[in-house]
């Protein structure tokens, strides 16, 4: 067992057998996440830490900035910003509850170091230049742990985003040479904070969230329906893991960095371990530990 942390991703039998089959995690548009409320909680501690800020030296019309960037966040901008998510505990009721539903639950346990490598190896791949033509990103990638605060408290927020603030003079001399766009690095600022920041009732979740930014239109979207509503997700394939070539002439799977499988609170574990098992053999995986959810099934 590697000595790096762990991320933990809940999901349900479907989402683990699409992950081990296709080496693919599905990043959900954020304005369509289980609780719609930390999208806006995250807006506005940025808002009140924004306006609680002195104007910093560079920025022109600070205030009516900061109200127009949180609107257009509100509004529309939000539609760029895909997130995975990821806890530490990979045993909590709450996290059973939501992400499995009626359906039997599972928590995949992976390597954190070795996954965000792919990760970054993803973002790479789709950021690179083509052989004419202007080159422009695809994907932009942040990733860190979510902050649990009351919209009062924002301390952190602020901190944070006084990094960008100092950023701004380099980045407008890079981006904007010759007219620079205030209001527009104040969006691209806020979006960067925001997504980390979650209400103080949800941090027994420990949550870990990678962040991307879709820079490329809807070309890269794709569509799912939960039954009530289209939820937009970027398929974000991984590469630069392990890979099994054992096979002559078969496609190389790509091996993420799975440690173990903790299978939520059911009625039959030995038979959901068995089908597990065979799963993770017919994928290449060997080695993986699958164990049982300390809470007890409830039927």
């Amino acid at each position: 067992m590697s000595g790096h942390q762990t991320l933990c991703h809940y999901t349900n039998l479907t989402g683990l057998t699409g992950i081990i089959g296709s080496g693919a995690f599905w990043a959900t548009n954020l304005a369509f996440l289980n609780d719609k409320s930390e999208l806006l909680h995250g807006l506005n501690c940025a808002e009140k830490a924004l306006k609680l800020m002195p104007p910093p030296v560079y920025f022109d019309e600070w205030d009516q900035d900061v109200t127009a960037a949180i609107e257009q966040l509100k509004q529309q901008a939000i539609d760029d910003i895909f997130t995975v998510s990821f806890c530490r505990n990979a045993d909590l009721l709450s996290q059973w509850r939501g992400y499995s539903g009626k359906a039997q639950g599972v928590s995949l346990i992976f390597d954190q170091q070795l996954l965000m490598a792919m990760f970054e190896a993803f973002i790479t791949r789709e950021n690179k230049p083509l052989k004419q033509g202007i080159h422009l990103d695809n994907f932009y990638l942040i990733n860190e742990n979510v902050t649990y605060t009351d919209s009062d408290q924002t301390p952190e927020l602020k901190e944070k985003i006084q990094t960008y603030i100092n950023k701004y003079e380099n980045y407008e001399k890079a981006v904007y040479p010759d007219e620079g766009n205030q209001s527009g690095y104040i969006q691209h600022m806020i979006s960067q904070v925001a997504p980390f920041f979650k209400h103080s009732g949800f941090r027994e979740e420990e949550e870990f969230r990678i962040v991307i930014r879709n820079l490329s239109g809807y070309d890269k979207i794709q569509f799912r329906n939960n039954g009530k509503t289209i939820i937009p997700y970027i398929p974000v394939t991984l590469t630069g893991g392990k890979k099994d070539a054992t096979e002559e002439g078969k496609k190389e799977k790509i091996i993420l960095p799975l440690r173990e499988i903790k299978v939520g609170p059911c009625e039959d574990f030995m038979q959901v371990k068995k089908g597990i098992e065979m799963l993770l053999r017919a994928n290449g995986y060997f080695g993986v530990k699958i164990t049982s959810s300390s809470i007890p099934y409830r039927g």
